[in-house]
C-alpha cells in the first residue's frame, strides 16, 4: 500500500486529500504513507543513481560518442546540466533568493547522466537565483572531484566553466565563432549534451508532480500536433527539448482550461509570472485532477444515455466530488461580517470557515487575501512615500514591509510586470510576437514600450535600429534589452505590425519618478481582446516610407 499510494501521488502530482478520497483511506494515512514511502526511495538513491567505473566507463563513452557522431567524444563520460524545481516561496525575507531568473521560486536540481540518460549523479537543494557555476562549485562532484576520473571529460552549456580541475568539464565555443572547426565541434557538442536535457523531459513526463509545476505558457502556446496527439516541449527549466505528449481529449481539456478558467483567473491579477496552472489567487497550482474532471463533465460531450463517473476507484483512478458552483453575492457580503478584512488580520482556516457554515469557503478565502493585499498594498505605499508626496522608493518600501513583519500575503518588491500576456514563436518571417492569455476590454492598458529614452534628432540618427518610436520630440529605442531588465524580454518590443487589423494604439503619458517626470508610451486596447488572439499595432509605415526601401515588405500592408 505505501508503494502504490507514493507511486501515485509522485505520478500524478495531485493533493493527499484527492489521493484519500481515490484509495478510500484516511488523510493522516496518507501523508504517512506517501512521507514514508519518498524516504524509503530515497534509501535507495545510494544503490540506483551511481558513478560508473571501469569497463563501464568505455561503454559510456561509446554511448556519447554514437550521440556527437565524432569519435572526438569517445572520452566523454557524462552530461550536466541543471533543473529548476519549482516550490513555494519561503516565508521570511530570504524567501527572494529562491526566485530565479524566470521569475518563479524554485530549487535547483543538478544533475550528470549517461548516453542513455541515465543519471548517475545528483546534487539538489541550493535556491533558485544561484548561477549554475556556484552551484558545481559547491557540489560534493566538485569538491571531492568524484567524476569524471583522470582522462575523461563531461560536457556541459556555457553556464558552466570550461575547466580542467579537480574535474574536467567542456563547454561550448562562445560567440562569435572562428571558424569551421569550432563550429562543427559546437555541433557534435550539442549532440552529446541534449541527452541530459532529455533525461529531464523523461523525469518530468514520468513524475506529473514536477511537471504541472514545470508547464509554462510560453511552453503551452508553441505545442504541436501530429498523429501521436499534441506534443509539448518544456523551456521552464533551461532544458529544451524536454517533451511529453497529450492525446486528443487532454488537449481539448486543457484548451478548455486555458480559454475558459485560466483567463478569468488572471483577470484581476497584475501578473501571472508566465504560469500555466493558477488557482484563483494567481499561486501555482498542482492538484489538477478535480479540475480536470469539473471540465470533462462541462465541456467534453458525452454519448447519450452515459454518465461521469463520480465514484472514487482504485482500478481507474480517482474521481472529483461533484462541486455546486458558488456564488459570492450575499455569501460574500455575510463572509465579510463573520471574517473582517485589516491590516493585520490573520487568515482563516478552513476549520474555522466550516464552522461558521461556509462550506465551499476556498473562492471567499481566496478573494479575502486578494482585498487584504490591496489594503496592505497601499498602506505600505502611503508610509514609504516621502514628505514631499514624491514616488516611494524601493528602499523605502521595503523599510515599511521590514517594520510591519508580515510573514504571510506579504506584497511583494518587484520589477513592472504585465499580466495576461505571453511570447509566441510564429514561425516564418514574422518570427516572435504577442498573444493576450486573458480577456481584455477596450481601452485597457496592455503594456508599455520599454527602453532608452532619447531625443528625437539621435533616434533619426540610429539608422541600425528598428526598434524605434517616435513621439513629438521624443524617441525611445528598444533595439537593446535596457538596464533594468537586462533578462527580460519586455512586451512592447515585441508586438507585430498591422496596418488593416490593429488591435492597440500606442499613447503617451508622463509619469512621476524618483528621479522626476518622465514621458512614457503605453499601448491602449482599441476593442475588446479575446483569449488566444494576437496583439498589434499599426508602425505608421508602409511600402513608399523611407524613399521605397520597404517595397519588398509584404508584410506592412497586412
Amino acid at each position: 500500500m505505501t508503494v502504490l499510494t507514493t507511486v501515485y501521488w509522485l505520478a500524478h502530482g495531485l493533493s493527499f486529500s484527492v489521493v484519500s478520497r481515490a484509495f478510500q483511506v484516511p488523510l493522516s494515512t496518507v501523508h504517512r504513507l506517501v512521507h514514508q514511502g519518498v524516504e524509503d526511495i530515497a534509501a535507495l538513491r545510494q544503490s540506483v543513481i551511481r558513478l560508473p567505473a571501469g569497463p563501464e566507463l568505455e561503454e559510456v563513452g561509446q554511448g556519447f560518442q554514437q550521440l556527437a557522431d565524432s569519435p572526438a567524444f569517445s572520452s566523454c563520460v557524462g552530461a550536466i546540466d541543471g533543473c529548476h524545481i519549482r516550490i513555494k516561496t519561503p516565508p521570511g525575507p530570504s524567501g527572494q533568493d529562491y526566485i530565479n531568473r524566470k521569475l518563479f521560486p524554485s530549487i535547483q536540481l543538478q544533475a550528470v547522466c549517461d548516453g542513455k540518460g541515465k543519471f548517475l549523479q545528483t546534487f539538489v537543494g541550493f535556491p533558485g537565483s544561484v548561477h549554475d557555476t556556484r552551484v558545481l562549485k559547491n557540489s560534493t562532484l566538485y569538491k571531492e572531484a568524484l567524476y569524471p576520473p583522470p582522462g575523461y571529460f563531461i560536457v556541459g552549456d556555457g553556464g558552466y566553466p570550461c575547466i580542467v580541475h579537480p574535474i574536467t568539464v567542456v563547454t561550448p565555443y562562445r560567440e562569435p565563432l572562428q571558424g569551421r572547426v569550432q563550429s562543427r565541434f559546437n555541433g557534435c557538442h550539442a549532440k552529446a549534451r541534449s541527452i541530459i536535457e532529455r533525461a529531464f523531459g523523461i523525469l518530468k513526463g514520468r513524475w506529473r508532480c514536477l511537471l504541472s509545476k514545470a508547464l509554462e505558457m510560453h511552453d503551452w502556446l508553441q505545442r504541436t500536433t501530429g498523429t501521436d496527439g499534441t506534443t509539448i516541449r518544456l523551456t521552464s527549466s533551461k532544458a529544451a527539448g524536454n517533451t511529453f505528449t497529450l492525446s486528443q481529449q487532454e488537449d481539448e481539456l486543457l484548451e478548455c482550461y486555458f480559454h475558459h478558467v485560466r483567463a478569468e483567473a488572471i483577470k484581476g491579477l497584475t501578473s501571472e509570472q508566465g504560469r500555466f496552472f493558477v488557482d484563483c489567487g494567481g499561486n501555482s497550482l498542482t492538484n489538477l485532477y478535480s479540475d480536470r474532471q469539473r471540465l470533462r463533465k462541462k465541456y467534453l460531450p458525452q454519448e447519450p444515455g452515459t454518465a461521469v463517473d463520480e465514484t472514487p476507484s482504485t482500478s481507474t483512478g480517482p474521481a472529483s466530488l461533484p462541486t455546486p458552483p458558488v456564488s459570492l453575492g450575499k455569501q460574500w457580503d455575510r463572509f465579510l461580517e463573520v471574517f473582517p478584512v485589516s491590516l493585520h488580520s490573520a487568515p482563516q482556516s478552513k476549520r474555522l470557515c466550516v464552522g461558521a457554515g461556509f462550506t465551499a469557503h476556498r473562492p471567499m478565502y481566496q478573494k479575502w487575501r486578494n482585498v487584504q493585499l490591496l489594503e496592505r498594498s497601499s498602506y505600505i505605499l502611503s508610509q514609504a512615500m516621502g514628505r514631499q508626496a514624491t514616488q516611494p522608493t524601493e528602499e523605502a518600501v521595503r523599510r515599511a514591509l521590514t517594520k510591519e513583519g508580515w510573514v504571510n500575503n506579504t506584497p511583494s518588491v518587484q520589477e513592472q510586470s504585465w499580466r495576461g500576456l505571453a511570447v509566441r514563436d510564429f514561425g516564418g518571417l514574422k518570427g516572435k510576437g504577442v498573444v493576450a492569455t486573458c480577456p481584455m476590454d477596450k481601452g485597457d492598458v496592455v503594456c508599455d514600450y520599454h527602453g532608452t529614452l532619447i531625443s528625437e534628432a539621435e533616434g533619426r540618427q540610429r539608422e541600425d535600429s528598428i526598434y524605434r518610436i517616435f513621439f513629438k520630440e521624443l524617441c525611445i529605442d528598444a533595439s537593446s534589452r535596457c538596464d533594468c531588465h537586462p533578462e527580460v524580454e519586455t512586451y512592447g518590443r515585441l508586438l507585430n505590425h498591422s496596418r488593416k487589423r490593429p488591435n492597440l494604439k500606442p499613447k503617451m503619458f508622463n509619469l512621476t519618478f524618483p528621479d522626476g517626470p518622465r514621458p512614457v508610451i503605453v499601448f491602449l486596447a482599441l476593442q475588446s481582446i479575446k483569449v488566444g488572439e494576437e496583439l498589434a499595432w499599426d508602425y505608421g509605415v508602409t511600402r513608399t516610407s523611407f524613399g521605397g526601401e520597404g517595397k519588398d515588405l509584404a508584410w506592412l500592408d497586412m
